[in-house]
Order: structure tokens, then sequence, then C-alpha cells
């Protein structure tokens, strides 16, 4: 749990990607913050809503969220539920240098930062689909065997250009996906603009 009053960075990423699959059944609380790198979260149990960029999204299961970095935000996770996800993080130049002019495997990102709506619901058959394109990942990190890193690194990429081909196409954002919080949004679009300046609460609460 972070105990400080400012909105921080949280997380390093030193190499291509990194996946994580947790399941807490404890309570657990944590700022606002952002990350220096891409973040794709799988929900699969449990109910927390992600607040970003003053829009809040109520995750159900088999929801994509797409968190392009340096945005601000913050899951608010209720403890009466297990909460179980697999977290994707991603080096942007990772993506750079697999794509190319005409395969841009961040333009999901991109897309998603520009329409301010964040968040993938599969629909159908798609639902397991992602399902299994996160776990044939996790499998291929965990493993010793052959070829596991180039098979991962395969993975991801797979992933990358499922969203790429499914998030343009998908339909138009529904009002029950997200709720939207003008103020939110205008204190958020403050700090990311501010972020090497003092972003204590006592200042935010003086400027607006």
């Amino acid at each position: 749990m972070l105990d400080r009053s400012e909105v921080g960075r949280r997380g390093y990423l030193h190499e291509d990607y990194r996946l994580f699959h947790l399941r807490d059944t404890r309570s657990l609380q944590l700022d606002y913050h952002y990350h220096e790198f891409d973040k794709l979260v799988l929900q699969l149990s449990g109910r927390v809503t992600y607040h970003i960029e003053g829009r809040s999204y109520p995750l159900q299961p088999m929801d994509v969220l797409l968190v392009s970095r340096n945005l601000i935000h913050q899951p608010v996770i209720d403890p009466r539920e297990p909460y179980e996800r697999m977290v994707l993080w991603i080096n942007r130049d990772f993506l750079a240098r697999s794509g190319g002019a005409d395969t841009e495997l961040a333009a999901c990102f991109s897309l998603a930062a520009q329409r301010q709506f964040h968040l993938y619901r599969p629909r159908g058959e798609n639902r397991e689909r992602y399902r299994r394109l996160f776990g044939q990942i996790e499998d291929a990190s965990g493993s010793h065997a052959f070829g596991a890193r180039l098979l991962a690194d395969t993975c991801v990429l797979q992933l990358m250009i499922a969203l790429n081909r499914d998030i343009p196409a998908a339909p138009a954002a529904e009002a029950a996906t997200y709720r939207f919080d003008p103020k939110m949004e205008e204190v958020t679009c403050y700090i990311r603009g501010h972020l090497t300046q003092e972003l204590s609460i006592d200042h935010l609460a003086r400027t607006f």
C-alpha cells in the first residue's frame, strides 16, 4: 500500500515485458500513480473499478484494459470478492523494434488515448481467445525449454496484433462500460502536465 500523498511513479520495467498473474483475497488499496511503460490488464474475477484520467471503468471478467504509459490511474477494489487478473507490462521500445512503419504495435494504446476510452470488452469467442493469448504468454515465460524466450516474444506479439486488429473494429463505447467525471479529468490532465513540479494534495486543493 502506498502511503504518500502525491501521485507517484510505480513499478520499473528493465526488460522487454513482464507478465503477472495475481490473485488477492485481502483488502488492497493503491493511490493514484503512473508508469513509464504500457500496461494491459485482463480481468478474471472480482469487483474492481479502474479510474483512468477522469473516467471510471467497472471491469467484467475477460475485459482488457489498456493503460498507456504516463496515464494517471488507480484501481479501486472491493475486498469482499477475490480479485484475480493477469497484468502485462510492455516496454514501448520492444513494440517499436518488433513492428514497422506499417505495423505500429503500440497503435492500440495511441487509439485508446485518442478516444479517451481505455477498455476493450471482447464478445463471443473472443473472450476465451484473449484468455488463451494471455495464458500462452504465461506458459512460455515460465518455461526453460528450448526457444522459450523466443516463443514468449511471439506470444506477446500475437496478443498485440490481435488487439490492433480488434479494437479499431470494436463497437462504440457503451454508456454502461464507464463513468465520466469532468472535474477529475481536469485534475488528472493538470497532474500529467506538471509531473516534475509540486503535486501535493494541498497544492492540488489550492489550484482547483
